[in-house]
């Protein structure tokens, strides 16, 4: 009996020696793995500042404050809404950033058949970013574009009877659009409320943040709040949002589109070749893609 029971214990204290080491090699890969992603993200980061530097000047930069002003909200608020909003965001990144425009216009009082309301096509003002085997119907951006396009021909301004910007509106007609380009989406009335509400905290934090109330970096946070808040989604967004704030920062420093086409094509490449992880990788091109071409419909209807 003695004999049975010792070699039970042999038996368990051979098996608890064997799990803990299997434990410890999982972790040590797990904190080599963790390490390598860290590692190739601070390359990709090092590599945007490289070639950002091509085009970024304090200088130009406070010149294009004035000139191009508050579009860089406009495409910094489509870029970082579309990416949030996972499969809607082509939807709600093209909702908030047409709703900053109509609230812009009405902060300064300018008519929107001044600026907007132009009957001309600006699907051409698109980037395509891809790895080289998506064609230009695949592309976010191309869809954004063509729905900022719908919506610029509509000749409606989009307000509700008190002045206000209509929310709902915009978004029915984002939706009309989309799926009148082949992008049909199922969005509830709960969450067709729930889209309208997170894009009107979204685009007046960043007009607080425009006029100096705050600084970027909580207009940023109120974004990830409002949405965690209003679907009960934690978001894990911190590196696409490191990545998003130097594009656009360098956007903004940016005056013609054949330049911003080749800025593109320097960080399509760099997000192409890095080593992240996939679903970061994705993150990225989403982020950057309708980032790149909201510049480029705002510039275009200046």
């Amino acid at each position: 009996m003695k004999k049975k029971i010792f070699l039970f214990y042999s038996i368990l204290s051979v098996l608890l020696t064997a799990c803990s080491s299997n434990n410890e090699v999982t972790d040590v890969n797990l904190i080599s793995e963790n390490k390598s992603e860290a590692l190739e993200f601070d390359k990709l980061c090092s590599d945007l500042d490289v070639i950002g530097s091509k085009y970024y000047s304090p200088t130009t930069r406070s010149v294009n404050w004035t000139k191009w002003g508050h579009r860089f909200f406009s495409a910094t608020v489509d870029g970082i809404t579309g990416y949030i909003a996972g499969p809607a965001g082509v939807i709600v990144g093209t909702l908030s950033s047409w709703a900053f425009e109509e609230h812009w216009d009405r902060c300064v009082n300018r008519m929107r058949a001044a600026t907007l309301r132009r009957v001309n096509s600006y699907s051409n003002h698109t980037y395509v970013f891809n790895d080289g085997t998506l064609e230009k119907c695949d592309s976010i951006g191309y869809y954004h574009n063509m729905m900022l396009d719908y919506l610029a021909n509509s000749g409606k301004d989009y307000t509700t009877v008190d002045g206000e910007t209509d929310y709902i509106a915009i978004l029915d007609d984002c939706i009309l659009a989309a799926s009148k380009y082949g992008v049909d989406l199922s969005i509830s009335p709960t969450d067709k409320l729930k889209y309208a509400n997170f894009s009107k905290e979204v685009v007046l934090s960043f007009s607080d943040c425009y006029n100096q109330k705050i600084a970027i970096e909580e207009a940023y946070g109120n974004i990830c709040i409002s949405y965690e808040n209003k679907f009960n989604i934690k978001l894990n967004y911190d590196k696409v949002e490191i990545v998003q704030r130097k594009i656009a920062d360098v956007l903004n420093c940016i005056d013609n589109e054949s330049s911003i086409i080749e800025y593109a094509n320097q960080v399509n490449a760099i997000i192409r070749d890095t080593s992240v992880n996939p679903e970061l990788k994705s993150d990225l091109k989403t982020v950057t893609d309708i980032t790149i071409n909201s510049k480029l419909y705002w510039d275009a209807v200046q």
